[in-house]
């Protein structure tokens, strides 16, 4: 279902964004502010994600039919 597999891919990417300002965060690298960080990094990360998931995915899908393909069709 791509539904499932796109919200599972923008939902990790969320988590990802979160984990990464919550490190730089406690290492001292950014001051976390959330609404900035939401308005600033998770906005236009989660946009870009979603754009190119909706060029490459049939892309990558239609590459791993053809190698899933050539992979059965090899005689013994």
């Amino acid at each position: 279902d791509y539904t499932m597999l796109f919200f599972v891919v923008l939902l990790s990417t969320i988590f990802l964004e979160i984990y990464v300002a919550i490190i730089y965060s406690v290492l001292g690298l950014i001051a976390f502010n959330l609404f900035e960080f939401v308005l600033y990094r998770l906005i236009p990360t989660l946009g870009l994600n979603f754009i190119l998931l909706i060029i490459f995915y049939p892309i990558i899908t239609k590459f791993f039919r053809k190698v899933q393909l050539k992979i059965d069709s090899k005689k013994p």
